[in-house]
């Protein structure tokens, strides 16, 4: 991960969506009966997680190399990004150099850490396909296989034999889906996996790998790490594995609640009031790859990197950091860090790394020197310390989540949809579809709790470009501007695929006369074949034009004027709330209980909690005394305490 991938992946993402997704208005439609109690879905693939203690382990990080002594913060495992790599330990074709790996291992296991090793990052310009040209990682030929399978395999061999056991964890390439790090086609990748996978295992059965780490692009691109993962282990589905654990990169892509970053930053310091939501958005991922590690049998997912990018200072040169003047925003980092980390934990993610402590860029939280040396913990970092010293052998009761109010949508249990060609949707659901005799099509199928929709055709010139199903009418979810709203429903891929077509799910906000304002929380959501009652799906968003009176949730399906499509989606138990905060439980190692809690939105709100917690503690590690047993939450988290 660069700064200049993290800059590229905002300007060439975010100024895309409301071209793709202007969605039209619906006129209101009349009440829905009251329907019979829901049957209760399908155990989720995340509800056999259990609630044992938080290892140290969980808290892992990466190190860029510029700190000297070891990170002054408990880490668990550390990703080297750089560090031990097969450019620097193999540094020409049957030449081994094993000091960096030994060196790093004797430190690791000295602070009672762990390795996680990629194995693909970085590959040496002697063995690439294409060593002549130079990747935008900033090196020649990375960015392209192995010119020989026999010098993976080699490299491989030899990396996992010297580690002699000591190393567990194996990550095979880093961000595939983006052409800055893998420009070879999927079948490669797959073969390369699986060579690494048998080498791997023969040696030390009990070592896991991971998929190669990938990260979202949320609204169906090349860059989309969901499609992309989907499609690397369907391949890997028949043959021989690939991996144990789903590894994905947790950065906050989904920028459905923001502004201008550019104007915002230029500004100065960024008041977190203003990115609402920038933290609570991890859920949304969390979601999405443990839906792919249920449909494919892999045991676990892992956040492999991920952070604040370039949030965290204003700029990014050593004399930026430096300068007492340049604005730091310490308190977003600090803010984000505690929010995404504890979240992953909740949602079941094994491992989160960090990044990165000592880098200027990404998430630092180290503050530098003239000479190199460390001065010590910024704000943000003794923020971080904060978090993992209180959570590390804390056993979850109720692992922090948000706390939902009641369910706005009408009809969730689909009753009263028609089967037929077009069909009829369930009542108080809306089906527009302007491209009906332009070449598209839909049906529906009704089934218990649930419908199939089908859209296909080929789209003739002139078409709107998208159908979208709606899961409550125009006026019925009434609202107004500045309000967050969460979303979830299930779905399964039933038939069909996603060539041509792209699926997104979103909340159109709508004007008293039913006039179509804008919309929030767009994003790709692709399915599985998976049980439909196992697959999930989160949808968040601040309401954000004025005039706002009403909002519903939807999916939209969007095609190309000449391009053949066909998907059905199995679609049920739609949900829209306006519950802000969030709120966890937890068991210390010495008996004591302890309280994670925040509210998402600028309101802000009071918690009653129960009168053995006496006191919090804020993010700067300051105590305050509860008074009447009530905590004011606002968009800082606090940790409440006996």
């Amino acid at each position: 991960m660069t700064l200049r991938w993290m800059t590229l992946r905002w300007t060439t993402l975010r100024w895309t969506v409301p071209l793709l997704f202007a969605w039209a208005c619906v006129p209101a439609a009349a009440q829905a009966p009251t329907p019979p109690a829901p049957t209760p879905p399908a155990p989720s693939p995340q509800s056999s997680i259990s609630l044992a203690p938080i290892p140290r382990a969980f808290f892992g990080m990466h190190n860029q190399g510029h700190s000297k002594e070891w990170p002054d913060l408990p880490v668990g495992s550390h990703r080297g990004n750089p560090g031990p790599n097969w450019i620097a330990l193999n540094p020409s074709k049957g030449v081994f150099d094993w000091r960096g790996l030994e060196e790093r291992l004797a430190r690791l296991q000295a602070h009672d850490a762990d390795l996680l090793l990629n194995l693909g990052l970085y590959m040496p310009r002697w063995a690439s396909s294409r060593p002549d040209v130079f990747c935008p990682d900033g090196n020649y030929g990375t960015c392209y296989p192995p010119r020989d399978m026999a010098d993976w395999e080699a490299w491989v061999s030899a990396v996992v034999r010297q580690a002699a056991g000591r190393v567990k964890y194996w990550e095979i390439w880093n961000e595939p889906n983006d052409n800055g790090f893998w420009r070879g086609d999927m079948a490669t990748m797959v073969d390369l996996a699986r060579r690494a996978y048998r080498i791997i295992k023969a040696a030390d059965p009990s070592a896991k790998i991971l998929t190669p780490g990938v990260y979202s692009g949320p609204w169906g691109n090349e860059n989309d790490g969901v499609e992309w993962t989907i499609d690397f282990l369907s391949r890997c589905s028949t043959g021989d594995p690939c991996a144990d654990i789903v590894a994905y990169h947790a950065y906050p892509f989904h920028w459905f609640s923001l502004g201008d970053y550019k104007t915002l930053m230029a500004g100065g310091v960024v008041d977190p009031q203003r990115y609402e939501l920038l933290g609570e958005q991890t859920i949304i991922d969390i979601q999405k790859y443990w839906n792919i590690a249920a449909t494919f049998g892999l045991e676990g997912v892992w956040n492999t990197e991920g952070g604040l990018a370039v949030w965290s200072v204003k700029g990014t040169s050593r004399e930026d950091v430096l300068d007492q003047s340049t604005p730091k925003n310490w308190e977003l980092t600090g803010q984000f860090a505690v929010k995404a980390t504890m979240l992953m934990q909740a949602g079941g993610v094994g491992r989160s790394y960090w990044y990165s402590y000592d880098n200027r860029g990404h998430g630092m939280l180290w503050q530098w020197s003239d000479d190199g040396q460390g001065t010590g913990l910024n704000p943000a970092g003794l923020t971080y310390r904060l978090m993992a010293t209180q959570f590390i052998g804390a056993t979850p009761v109720s692992p922090v989540a948000r706390q939902e109010t009641a369910n706005r949508i009408r009809n969730p249990e689909a009753l009263g949809a028609v089967s037929g060609t077009p069909g009829v949707p369930p009542d108080g659901w809306s089906l527009i579809a302007p491209d009906a005799g332009r070449g598209v099509n839909t049906s529906i199928a009704a089934g218990p709790g649930y419908i199939d929709i089908r859209v296909w055709g080929t789209p003739a010139a002139g078409a709107n470009g998208m159908t979208r199903l709606e899961f409550e009418a125009a006026g019925a979810i009434r609202s107004g501007l500045d309000r967050q709203w969460f979303g979830s429903f299930h779905q399964s891929l039933i038939a069909g695929s996603y060539q041509h077509v792209t699926v997104h799910a979103g909340v159109v906000e709508y004007a008293e006369d039913g006039r179509t304002l804008g919309h929030g929380g767009a994003q790709t959501v692709p399915a599985t074949a998976l049980d439909h009652r196992r697959q999930r799906n989160l949808l968040m968003t601040r309401t954000r034009f004025a005039g706002c009176a009403s909002v519903t949730p939807g999916l939209a399906f969007l095609y190309e004027p000449g391009k053949p499509f066909d998907i059905t989606l199995r679609l049920s138990a739609p949900r829209l709330d306006d519950g802000t905060q969030w709120t966890g439980t937890y068991t210390k190692a010495d008996g004591t209980a302890l309280m994670l809690a925040w509210d998402s939105s600028s309101a802000g709100s009071t918690l009653a909690v129960d009168p053995r917690f006496t006191r919090y503690q804020d993010l700067a590690g300051t105590f305050h005394p509860i008074a009447g047993n009530r905590v004011a939450l606002t968009v800082a988290p606090v940790l409440i305490v006996e």
